[in-house]
């Protein structure tokens, strides 16, 4: 390449046209207008989706907390259960128990009730046996004491 001749130059800004250079101007200021457009409609609909995300993690994480605090409820209700189940009796403890049931056999046992009730029929019962054998025998009435008397003194033995 050689020297720049100054004709060249001359045809160069020759070729410039304002007319063309405006039509090309206002064809991207057009574009560029269309591009911000697309660029408003993207940001806003980032921001839009931003948001509605940013609710979802919200609601997400209060669902993960609530979680947490029923599994730590049925954690300490489980703890609870086994601590109760520790302090009951176990198999052999229940056999035992079983077998002193068995010796025992409550079914036979009577009520305290039960017993008042069988005793004061008794005592009826001999209050009357001992009325009417007062009310018959000679000798009972004169002091309590029975007389027998057996002929001479001596006994036959």
């Amino acid at each position: 390449m050689g020297p720049v001749q100054p004709g060249a130059m001359q045809v160069d800004q020759g070729a410039f046209d304002p007319s063309k250079m405006y039509v090309w101007v206002k064809g991207l200021e057009g574009k560029i207008n269309s591009l911000v457009r697309e660029v408003d409609l993207v940001k806003n609909d980032l921001i839009r989706k931003n948001s509605s995300l940013g609710k979802e993690v919200k609601a997400l994480n209060d669902e993960v907390l609530e979680l947490k605090r029923q599994q730590n409820q049925f954690a300490q209700k489980m703890d609870l259960i086994i601590k109760e189940l520790k302090q009951t009796a176990g198999n052999e403890e229940v056999q035992v128990i079983k077998k002193y049931v068995e010796l025992w056999n409550p079914l036979s046992f009577v009520t305290q009730r039960d017993l008042e009730r069988t005793v004061d029929a008794r005592v009826v019962v001999c209050a009357d046996t001992i009325k009417k054998n007062a009310l018959f025998s000679p000798g009972v009435g004169s002091g309590g004491v029975v007389s027998q008397s057996n002929g001479g003194g001596s006994s036959a033995k």
